[in-house]
């Protein structure tokens, strides 16, 4: 196929995508593709057309980071006050499988052909750079 396959760049950049939304490890992709498009002083003519790129990686790294915030204060409360343990660890699968469920959630809207998003979300990802 030649590199200019119209349908060749489709898949490869939905694929690009699944991965952004990929629980627990998808984040650091999409980090990475955050922290190089804020890096570059110019946008080029076709980067501008990557908004979906870079709204999916903005959901990936907001929806990891209230995940894992959420988490954190979670066990630490449970540290710090008498809480019992087996409640701790309930709410942090209920916390996880939330996680997982959204992810999915994401990609099947992304399979769907429609704009991956999850209300409330969008405002807090739009934040980052």
């Amino acid at each position: 196929m030649p590199p200019d396959d119209p349908f060749e760049r489709a898949d490869q950049k939905r694929l690009r995508l699944f991965l952004y939304l990929m629980p627990l490890v998808g984040a650091v992709p999409a980090g990475v593709n955050l922290y190089l498009q804020r890096q570059q002083p110019q946008p080029s003519p076709e980067q501008r057309s990557q908004r979906q790129d870079l709204q999916v990686s903005r959901q990936a790294v907001s929806l990891a980071t209230v995940w894992l915030l959420a988490l954190a204060l979670v066990n630490l409360g449970g540290q710090l006050g008498e809480t019992p343990q087996l409640g701790v660890m309930l709410f942090n699968s209920v916390l996880t499988s939330g996680y997982f469920v959204a992810n999915c959630w994401l990609m099947i809207q992304l399979g769907r052909g429609k704009r991956p998003e999850l209300p409330g979300l969008d405002a807090l990802g739009n934040r980052l750079p």
